[in-house]
């Protein structure tokens, strides 16, 4: 398997940089979960969160919080802003 910064390459985790590279959006792990599901039918919540920390961890995706609601995750890790509004949290 080849490796993504530090961390091996399975297909869980092939399948999750897949579902985060092709979004613009911030997905929860609930989100990205339901789009693995579409091609690895049994993939796990818990297997998403564990691979989604395991990720991160090796710097090959970010973890957005604001301290208010749930993580959204993100691989396009080139400088970009996350704005959200005070009014409506959107």
């Amino acid at each position: 398997m080849t490796v993504e910064g530090d961390v091996r390459m399975t297909r869980s985790r092939r399948a999750i940089l897949d579902v985060l590279g092709a979004t613009c959006d911030h997905p929860t792990a609930e989100e990205i979960c339901s789009l693995v599901r579409e091609r690895l039918p049994r993939t796990s919540l818990a297997t998403i969160y564990r691979n989604l920390e395991l990720l991160a961890q090796g710097n090959a995706i970010r973890v957005i919080e604001d301290g208010r609601s749930q993580r959204h995750y993100d691989a396009h890790l080139t400088q970009h802003y996350h704005v959200r509004c005070g009014a409506c949290g959107r």
